[in-house]
């Protein structure tokens, strides 16, 4: 901006305008990178003189000072890196990690500096900064002379024989044992593979900035080797901060990929042919080199069917352009081609060259790819089709057709029985293998709420419903969340559980660790109260289970007086109800309470109810009349929470305020 107006009023002629814009407009860019920059590294460096905030390359450095064995390659590996204690157990991580080995005596890191060194893996290094960045928004924590060190090290096998380890090594794995010496907490990581070390870090991240750490070992493994999260719903895309902060989330919850394809987003649907601006260039090289750091893989879906001329080669070369743009920005890795909720029937145009819509969508796919893999070989295809059901396929040759031209070049999305299915199981796997002759990529449609209950829907509750057999299969699983970014990671919490341990997955105790996982420390009894009155959905009817039990006594003896069913509901529910936004306050990341304030609200509003009704049916035990004014009083409120559509409770407290209108008006 300070560059243009020193050049605003030299004359050119239009075309050296042109050039002499974009120029200015370079510079302007670095300078402001540059400015920022140096922002960020005073911000950082001010932050050092109260904690130790280094990450250190040691890579090749000799750490001699304990005993150690030969790998058979190259690296020395410490004789200490073996288990102390070979008891299975359990530890406090999520996903729930599937082999501890005995815990023992508890290091206390509050008040600690966390002072990095890492050997060898240069993307632990940026992974530990970007985290470091995230966390220090969350936790206060004073100076002292505490130093982490994070040995890491290739060769589970040698590591497993020489530890006497009987376990098979699996795509992923990674062996991680923390102890303390002295002034320092030392940790091995040894993996195989990228995905393995990445684990690690992450498991060790939610070790480290919570109150202590155990001294203890790990082996661990996902079971799904993709697992991902879509942003594809209708309505408002997450904000940009959200979605950055919402993607660290993610990584530290083990996901490992992240598909970008808002439906409202013109740049991937109505106006795919357009180019993205520099505005839109910066905020998806922002998110790949994020996704990145973190051990994620960006994706990009593109959704041309609204208005696509298939035979038409100028709409081709745009298409085309623009998943070259992606690549160029960091989706290099995983490109997606989306026909969902688009348009069923060719064009005018169209049907002089295909005979069915199904033809086309294979033509333009399988040309892409071509075109595609000659810029880069190496990107993993999904393909998302107009009819992604197995009802629908049992009644069009559409899916079946697609799927089977499709199947070597990309991997073919699926929802389950229908668009949002409350049951999956290995029948309905099975079926739809059957019909399209591969294994689908499972796009699970929850806690996706964006047109359901007139829009007042929020879905935190827990994942059920998915058989683990189906996982013995499914190799790629992708969730769609919430339009309420910060809000999803509740249930989002629990499908990754559940990815990483289909058969040790148990949904209640899931739901719990996911919020306490969410919670700040000691508040997550807190954001249960809240978060357990919104579990039901279109995959279940299970909703606020103790309010249930509650007003079932309630109702069921109001006749004998019993003052303390009258007394429990009121004070364990409906007062609390009242309360609720005050209860939240400082539980959480305060954009929880701001996405869920009309909930919030409705329950307030649902506890003034409640209480009413109490008092009402406390009159009526005791034969003390009931007066209009009263009844209409209750009535004006049952109207009043119906006509907001903000759903809460279910239908539990509404009926319940109705069955009480019903008894006391008699």
């Amino acid at each position: 901006m300070w560059l243009s107006m020193v050049f605003m009023n030299i004359n050119f002629n239009p075309q050296e305008r042109r050039d002499m814009n974009r120029l200015v407009a370079f510079i302007d860019s670095v300078v402001i990178y540059l400015f920022s920059f140096a922002l960020v590294s005073l911000f950082l460096l001010q932050g050092c003189e109260e904690r130790i905030c280094h990450i250190l390359d040691v890579s090749g450095r000799d750490d001699g000072d304990d005993e150690s064995f030969d790998t058979g390659g190259n690296i020395t590996i410490p004789i200490d890196i073996c288990p102390e204690n070979y008891t299975e157990n359990r530890l406090e991580l999520y996903p729930n990690p599937k082999i501890v080995f005995g815990t023992s005596s508890r290091i206390n890191l509050s008040g600690t500096d966390i002072f990095f060194e890492i050997r060898n893996e240069d993307y632990l290094r940026d992974f530990f900064d970007e985290y470091y960045d995230f966390y220090k928004k969350r936790y206060d924590r004073t100076k002292s002379n505490l130093v982490f060190r994070i040995q890491n090290y290739r060769g589970l096998d040698s590591v497993f024989h020489k530890c006497n380890l009987e376990y098979d090594i699996k795509k992923g794995a990674y062996y991680l044992k923390t102890i303390q010496k002295n002034d320092q907490i030392i940790t091995y990581i040894v993996a195989d593979d990228e995905e393995g070390f990445y684990s690690a870090a992450k498991s060790l991240s939610q070790m480290i900035f919570k109150d202590g750490l155990l001294e203890t070992s790990i082996y661990d493994y996902p079971d799904v080797e993709m697992r991902g999260v879509v942003e594809g719903f209708y309505g408002k895309p997450w904000g940009e901060i959200d979605r950055i902060d919402a993607i660290t989330y993610l990584a530290l919850l083990k996901f490992n990929l992240y598909l970008y394809s808002p439906k409202s987003d013109a740049y991937a649907w109505a106006m795919w042919r357009t180019p993205f601006t520099e505005e839109e260039e910066n905020k998806l090289r922002l998110i790949a080199v994020h996704s990145k750091r973190l051990g994620i893989v960006p994706c990009y879906g593109i959704g041309p069917g609204y208005d696509i001329k298939f035979s038409n080669n100028r709409d081709y070369i745009a298409l085309l352009k623009k998943y070259q743009s992606l690549i160029n920005l960091g989706f290099d890795r995983c490109l997606v081609l989306a026909f969902d909720d688009t348009q069923k029937s060719l064009s005018e145009e169209d049907k002089t060259k295909f005979s069915s819509m199904a033809e086309a969508q294979v033509y333009l796919a399988k040309r892409l790819y071509e075109d595609i893999n000659k810029i880069k070989s190496d990107i993993m295809f999904a393909f998302v089709p107009n009819d992604y059901t197995t009802e629908s396929a049992k009644n069009d040759t559409y899916l079946s057709f697609v799927a089977k031209e499709l199947k070597d070049r990309y991997r073919i999305a699926w929802t389950g029985s229908v668009v949002v299915s409350p049951q999956i199981t290995i029948a309905d796997l099975n079926e739809i293998e059957r019909i399209i002759g591969t294994t689908p990529i499972l796009a699970d449609n929850y806690p996706v709420c964006d047109l359901m209950f007139g829009g007042g829907a929020a879905f935190l509750g827990p994942i059920v419903g998915r058989s683990p057999e189906i996982f013995e299969r499914i190799s790629m699983y992708a969730s769609n969340p919430m339009r309420y970014t910060i809000s999803s990671i509740i249930p989002l919490g629990t499908i990754s559980d559940m990815l990483w341990s289909p058969y040790q997955y148990e949904s209640e105790s899931s739901f719990r660790r996911s919020i306490r996982f969410f919670a700040n420390e000691g508040r997550e009894n807190d954001i249960y109260e809240f978060a357990t009155n919104l579990r039901s959905s279109l995959i279940t009817d299970r909703e606020s289970p103790e309010l249930k039990e509650a007003i079932d006594n309630l109702l069921s003896g109001w006749r004998d007086c019993n003052h303390n069913s009258y007394q429990e509901i009121l004070e364990r529910f409906f007062l609390r109800f009242q309360k609720m936004k005050a209860i939240l306050d400082g539980a959480s990341d305060i954009r929880f309470t701001n996405e869920m304030m009309p909930w919030i609200e409705k329950l307030r509003y649902y506890g003034e109810a409640g209480e009413l009704a109490v008092s009402l049916l406390k009159d009526r035990c005791n034969s003390t009349p009931v007066t209009q004014n009263e009844l209409n009083r209750l009535s004006g409120m049952m109207e009043a929470l119906k006509e907001d559509n903000h759903r809460i409770c279910g239908e539990m407290m509404d009926s319940f305020l109705q069955d009480i209108y019903d008894i006391v008006s008699r």
